[in-house]
């Protein structure tokens, strides 16, 4: 980061006590290199709720060339982060002309709700585009400032994320092809069946045996989907500048390929992770290419997906998105120091390991701490960018990364707690 903006943005806040931390009893020892450089070269952020954006100036430099930000979290169940990912898209869309919003959720499911989003409310909105974890009311403000700015909603993602309604189907295939729509609607109807087989019986499970009806099953539905894709293709010969049918037909294209990846895997979790991702990767790429060629696009996910490396023993999204679209990128990934996290159950956000990103970041005692690493060349100070680092993996669990490897900026949260959830999402 240019030197300059950091200064004027440190001098801008240096005696706002607001911005500190409040009850760290101990501070995480770390070497004293590395909380040199942290403390001078960290950026304190203000807010992760306010709509004046004079702490985020610097982002403007920052970002001046780039036309994806990825913006990522270390767990999908951390109301600071939703808060603080929200405060950014307000600001990047209405102060840097970012236009598209787009979700680690199912690529149709965003795309048919956006179709809809002048007739729908924003609960509805929400409920039948993004994933369950994310139908908070954090996430609901931000469906109605969607909405409100004649945002984009998009996804990206291969697994359902919203409720099928076939509206697309009844209301608009049907005129082009009504047989076409019909098998569309049957097809569609015995992939769900087939996937909510799969969950009933814990597909995923270890000790699980395999019966042969998943095979005899998958194979049908592949079979099927197969079919209606290659019709789907042929009417898009036809209708060949119609946007909402290619999206269709790469959906089901999608769910061709997963469907292949499941029977063939025989319920490998790393195996379909690693499926998933480069899926998500090639859609995300088709999306950019075919559907927003010039528009400036924020991305919401997980850390692991938009990491440019691999992450837990997997080849994630990041890692397989071509130098092309890296270039044009900057990726954020969102930490936690402590507090109250779920993931499995509620439980308390583990103590930093030694010499974690964690333990590093937070010794400027920021609540809201960004640190730019993008154009930055390996010293005493910043070494452990450069070798692997431990950090913590939904806030539980020990992941060592090259952060130079993996994103160009971080931020660190102090305290974090759970998201107020619109259901009972912890109960499910």
């Amino acid at each position: 980061m240019n030197s300059h903006l950091l200064l004027s943005q440190n001098e801008y806040l240096k005696y706002d006590s607001s911005i500190y931390c409040i009850g760290i009893d101990k501070m995480p020892k770390v070497k004293s290199d590395w909380k040199s450089f942290i403390i001078e070269n960290s950026v304190p952020l203000k807010s992760i709720e306010s709509d004046s954006f004079a702490d985020l100036q610097f982002l403007k430099t920052l970002l001046s060339d780039k036309q994806y930000v990825f913006l990522g979290e270390s767990s999908h169940t951390c109301e600071e982060y939703s808060k603080m990912k929200y405060r950014l898209i307000r600001f990047l869309s209405q102060e840097m002309g970012f236009e598209v919003i787009a979700f680690e959720s199912n690529m149709w499911d965003c795309h048919n709700i956006n179709m809809q989003k002048n007739d729908l409310d924003t609960k509805q909105m929400l409920i039948n585009s993004i994933y369950g974890v994310w139908h908070t009311t954090t996430l609901l403000d931000m469906m109605d400032y969607i909405k409100r700015k004649n945002l984009t909603l998009a996804g990206f993602d291969i697994k359902e994320s919203g409720l099928p309604d076939y509206l697309y189907e009844k209301n608009t295939l049907s005129k082009m092809n009504s047989s076409l729509a019909s098998e569309a609607i049957n097809t569609l109807e015995d992939y769900y069946a087939y996937k909510k087989y799969l969950g009933q019986n814990n597909y995923f499970h270890k000790e699980r045996k395999i019966e042969p009806r998943f095979y005899t099953w998958g194979n049908e539905i592949i079979t099927s989907l197969t079919m209606l894709r290659d019709s789907l293709i042929e009417l898009i010969k036809m209708h060949p500048h119609d946007i909402d049918l290619q999206v269709y037909c790469k959906d089901i294209e999608n769910k061709t390929t997963y469907t292949g990846f499941l029977v063939a895997e025989n319920g490998s979790s790393i195996a379909l992770s690693e499926k998933r991702d480069s899926l998500m990767a090639a859609t995300f790429t088709w999306l950019v290419q075919k559907v927003f060629p010039d528009k400036k696009i924020i991305i919401w996910a997980h850390n692991a997906h938009i990491a440019a490396c691999n992450v837990q023993y997997v080849k994630r999204m990041g890692a397989w998105l071509s130098d092309t679209i890296k270039q044009k990128s900057y990726t954020i990934g969102l930490y936690m120091h402590r507090g109250t996290v779920y993931y499995k159950k509620m439980g308390k956000v583990r103590k930093p390991y030694k010499n974690s990103l964690e333990a590093i970041m937070i010794q400027p005692a920021y609540k809201y701490a960004f640190l730019d690493f993008a154009e930055r060349t390996k010293t005493e100070g910043n070494s452990w960018l450069f070798n692997k680092t431990p950090t913590t993996y939904w806030g539980t669990s020990k992941e060592n990364l090259v952060l130079k490897d993996a994103y160009d900026g971080i931020i660190l949260i102090d305290s974090v707690s759970s998201p107020n959830y619109l259901f009972d999402f912890m109960e499910d």
